[in-house]
């Protein structure tokens, strides 16, 4: 049953993908969509209020979006039925191959489509550090507090190359555990972290910046 309203609800939404030449009045969309994204301040959560107020205005449907602080908490509604959609990253192949924290008999594999991919974000996937420490290169990630979000592979994933980009490991830094994204940059902001992964384009990277703190995103020679 899980299986079958996932596939509905994805041939549904799929169908205001359709080409240009098509009017509103030949796309039937449920009344009502459930899909989740990262918290308020994040960039999935922005973009995906606006493809709901899209919806809402062309073809009235109602879309309600259900914040989740990590991957497990986004994948979850979908796995119990709650969500049709989740604006995810590489979690939802994480959890659709069954590899990292999903590969659990309870979790993965799981019957995942992917209906859309964002092309256009202008922004880019990286590390968020605090200015006032000293950072001019990645190697100087060594001895600071990095942030590791519980419960999000995907994060946890991209921060771990970021350091072995540098030629660095989990055991060179100060491991912060949080539970959530935004708690991760909340705690930039409040002095418990000094770096934490995220989108450049969410809003809190602008806050980070704005913060006696500052803001230093790092280049990739």
């Amino acid at each position: 049953m899980r299986k079958a309203m996932i596939s509905i609800a994805v041939s549904a939404v799929a169908a205001a993908g359709v080409a240009a030449g098509a009017v509103a009045a030949e796309v039937k969309l449920p009344k009502n969509l459930s899909w989740t994204a990262y918290g308020t301040t994040s960039s999935g959560y922005a973009q995906s209020v606006g493809l709901g107020n899209m919806l809402k205005a062309k073809y009235g449907t109602e879309v309600r979006i259900i914040p989740g602080k990590n991957d497990v908490s986004r994948m979850l509604p979908l796995k119990a039925g709650q969500a049709e959609l989740c604006a995810c990253g590489i979690a939802a192949y994480f959890s659709g191959e069954g590899v990292l924290m999903f590969a659990d008999e309870k979790w993965g594999p799981q019957p995942l489509r992917n209906l859309f991919n964002n092309n256009g974000r202008h922004g880019t996937i990286s590390a968020a550090i605090a200015d006032d420490v000293g950072v001019k290169s990645l190697q100087d990630l060594k001895g600071k507090r990095v942030a590791w979000v519980k419960g999000s592979p995907a994060l946890q994933t991209n921060m771990t190359s970021i350091l072995a980009f540098a030629g660095l490991t989990w055991e060179d830094v100060v491991k912060v555990e949080v539970p959530g994204y935004g708690q991760s940059m909340q705690a930039i902001l409040d002095g418990q972290a000094d770096v934490a992964m995220g989108s450049s384009i969410s809003s809190i990277y602008n806050q980070i910046a704005a913060s006696p703190r500052g803001l230093f995103v790092p280049n990739f020679p």
